[in-house]
C-alpha cells in the first residue's frame, strides 16, 4: 500500500518554509515602512513649523514701503517720460514694463492700468521744481541706501521661501509612493495567507493517512469538515490558522494606517506657491509668468 504521509508532511514543510520566508521579508518592510512613515510625520510638522515662521518673516518686511519708493522713483524717471508718456517705438504695455524699474513685488495690474491710462501724455515740464529749499544730498543717498537694504532682504526671504518650497516638494513625491507601495503589500500579505492555509493546512488534514487519499465531494465536506475540526489534530491546525490570521489582520490594519490624509497632501501643494505665503509673492509671481 502506497503512503502518502511523506507527501503531505514534506508538501506541508516546504510551504510553510517559503511563507515563512515571505512573511518575514514581508513583516520587515512594513516595519521599515513604519520607521520611514513616523519620520515623514516628524519632517512633516517641521516643515508645517517652518512655513507658519516664514511667513511671519515675510510679514515683517516692509514690501508696501519699498513698492511706493521704486513706483515713485518709477514714474518720475526718464525712462518713464520717454517710453510711455511720449511713447518713444510705439511699444505696447507688456514691451514696455519690462524697461521700467518697478518693484515685482508690486501690483502689475494697477501698474499697467496707470501706464494705459497715461500712454502718451507727455507735456513740457510735467515735473516742477519742488520748492525753493534744496533736497541735501545726503538725505537722497540714505534713502537709496534704504531703498537697496529693504530690497535686499526682501529678495533674501523670497530665495529663503523658493528654497523651503523645493523641500516640500521632496516630501510631497516621497509621500505620494505610500499608497502604491501599500497595495503591493496587500497583496502579498493575501498571497503569503492563501499559501499557508492550502498548502500547509489544508495537507497537513490529510495526515495520517493510509492508503490513496480521496476528496470527498461538496455534499460531504461539510460532514468531513467537523470530523477534522473536533478531534486532537483539528484542534491544532485551527489554532495555528486563527494565530496566523490575527497575524495576517494586524498586519493589514498596520499597513493601512500607513499612508497620509488627503488634507496633509492638500496643505503640503498649496505650501508649494509663492502666493501662499504672501500677497507680494503673488505679485512676484504674476511678473515673472
Amino acid at each position: 500500500m502506497e503512503d502518502w504521509n511523506w507527501f503531505f508532511t514534506a508538501l506541508a514543510q516546504s510551504n510553510a518554509a517559503i511563507a515563512g520566508f515571505l512573511g518575514g521579508f514581508t513583516i520587515t518592510k512594513i516595519l521599515g515602512k513604519e520607521s520611514e512613515y513616523n519620520r515623514y510625520i516628524e519632517q512633516i510638522e517641521t516643515l508645517r513649523i517652518r512655513i507658519s515662521d516664514q511667513k511671519r518673516r515675510l510679514d515683517k518686511r516692509f514690501f508696501s514701503w519699498y513698492n511706493k519708493r521704486r513706483r515713485s522713483s518709477a514714474f518720475s524717471g526718464t525712462k518713464y517720460e520717454d517710453l510711455v508718456l511720449k511713447g518713444n517705438g510705439a511699444l505696447n504695455l507688456e514691451e514696455v514694463l519690462p524697461k521700467l524699474d518697478f518693484s515685482r513685488y508690486d501690483s502689475k495690474e494697477e501698474i499697467l492700468e496707470r501706464i494705459s491710462s497715461e500712454w502718451g501724455t507727455y507735456k513740457a515740464k510735467r515735473y516742477g521744481s519742488i520748492g525753493s529749499i534744496p533736497i541735501s544730498p545726503n538725505i537722497t543717498i540714505s534713502q537709496n541706501e534704504m531703498d537697496v537694504e529693504e530690497g535686499e532682504l526682501i529678495e533674501n526671504e523670497r530665495v529663503s521661501t523658493l528654497s523651503l518650497i523645493e523641500e516640500i516638494g521632496l516630501t510631497v513625491r516621497a509621500i505620494s509612493s505610500f499608497p502604491r507601495e501599500n497595495r503591493s503589500i496587500y497583496w502579498t500579505l493575501a498571497m503569503i495567507f492563501m499559501l499557508f492555509v492550502v498548502g500547509v493546512i489544508y495537507p497537513l488534514s490529510f495526515t495520517p493517512s493510509s492508503g490513496a487519499p480521496s476528496l470527498c465531494s461538496f455534499d460531504d465536506f461539510p460532514r468531513a469538515f467537523s470530523g477534522i475540526l473536533f478531534s486532537v489534530k483539528g484542534f491544532f491546525l485551527a489554532s495555528s490558522l486563527a494565530i496566523f490570521g490575527l497575524l495576517f489582520l494586524f498586519f493589514i490594519l498596520k499597513v493601512r494606517n500607513l499612508k497620509f490624509s488627503a488634507q496633509v497632501r492638500e496643505d503640503l501643494t498649496e505650501s508649494q506657491s509663492l502666493g501662499s505665503y504672501s500677497v507680494y509673492l503673488k505679485n512676484w509671481e504674476s511678473w515673472n509668468m
